[in-house]
């Protein structure tokens, strides 16, 4: 069998390629931000606010996202830059935290491992 490929023919599939990358990037956030709501995971709304799609690429844009997604082992969190943590739920601050850690909800990759038509 010989199969010949028109010229040209990446323009003629370039354009619709990339209407359907974006339609797929907005599903995918969207996907995303259904799976930290019902994971309830908008504790304050940052993880949820910062999930966003540009083009045809979706982004996270917390720095916690990943112990959301993939679990995190019981931890001790210390104050980087201040000499005390505001925590969530606190009355006051304090200089230590003992975090018990979380099971993995995996809100990203069962996004973007949906079967979609």
């Amino acid at each position: 069998m010989l199969i010949v490929m028109v010229p040209g023919w990446q323009a003629k599939v370039r354009g619709p390629m990339l209407r359907l990358q974006r339609k797929m990037a907005v599903e995918v956030a969207d996907d995303a931000r259904r799976n930290v709501i019902s994971a309830g995971l908008i504790d304050t709304g940052d993880l949820l606010m910062s999930i966003r799609e540009e083009g045809t690429r979706v982004y996270v844009g917390t720095d916690h996202w990943a112990p959301h997604e993939y679990g995190a082992r019981p931890h001790t969190i210390r104050p980087v830059i201040k000499r005390a943590l505001w925590w969530v739920g606190l009355e006051h601050p304090v200089n230590i935290v003992h975090h018990p850690g979380n099971r993995a909800t995996a809100f990203m990759r069962r996004a973007l491992y949906k079967k979609r038509g």
